[in-house]
């Protein structure tokens, strides 16, 4: 069974990459320093930083290829930390 403590970061951008950078390597990250998105846009960048190919897709299938992408962080007892 996979286990790590929930944590929650309240910082600017500059510390909060810092932040990012300091984790081990079973985190997948994502920062997203510019929310003034539409939800498509938003969307598209948080699938774009954690490293899932989003160009072309509509809104439901970004989510679906980030849902996809959680869940094989479950399955390999990886974590994802998103900052907004």
């Amino acid at each position: 069974m996979c286990s790590s403590p929930a944590r929650s970061a309240r910082a600017r951008p500059r510390s909060a990459a810092r932040w990012l950078r300091q984790l081990d390597s079973h985190f997948s990250t994502a920062l997203i320093v510019n929310p003034v998105l539409s939800a498509n846009e938003l969307m598209r960048a948080i699938a774009t930083e954690f490293g899932l190919e989003a160009k072309g897709l509509d809104r439901h299938d970004t989510v679906a290829a980030i849902n996809s992408f959680l869940v094989r962080q479950v399955q390999q007892c990886g974590d994802a930390v998103l900052i907004i």
